[in-house]
């Protein structure tokens, strides 16, 4: 295992656990795409795979200086959780209790359709 290989395992037992951690090639020049997403964490690849699922046509281009998940995704910061990551009441006073029952809804709903997509495409 070589010296570039060992750092991105020693990132994160996620990331320990892939078996090919070989960056994929530099981007040769110019490249023509709808969308170009920078980052391949959890959002930037999710929001690629969400695009080309309900618009199977669009060229889209995931760009990332280094691995797929090397970021905070590949540590501690890919988390798939529900819920408002702060005190209801807050929300509520800035929005009111009806937004903030949707904003929670639609975490669940989040949640539900990353399950979906995993067991979909067997991730």
């Amino acid at each position: 295992m070589d010296a570039l290989e060992r750092r991105y395992r020693d990132r994160s037992l996620w990331l320990d656990g892939v078996a090919d951690l070989a960056p994929r090639p530099s981007l040769a020049g110019d490249v023509e795409c709808d969308v170009a997403i920078v980052g391949a964490g959890l959002t930037g690849l999710w929001t690629a795979h969400s695009l080309l699922e309900r618009e199977p046509g669009l060229r889209v281009v995931v760009v990332e200086r280094e691995i797929a998940g090397f970021g905070a995704s590949g540590r501690n910061g890919g988390w798939v959780s529900a819920g408002l990551a702060a005190d209801h009441r807050v929300f509520a006073r800035r929005s009111g209790l009806e937004a903030t029952r949707r904003a929670e809804q639609a975490t669940y709903a989040a949640v539900d359709e990353i399950e979906r997509v995993v067991g979909a495409e067997g991730i």
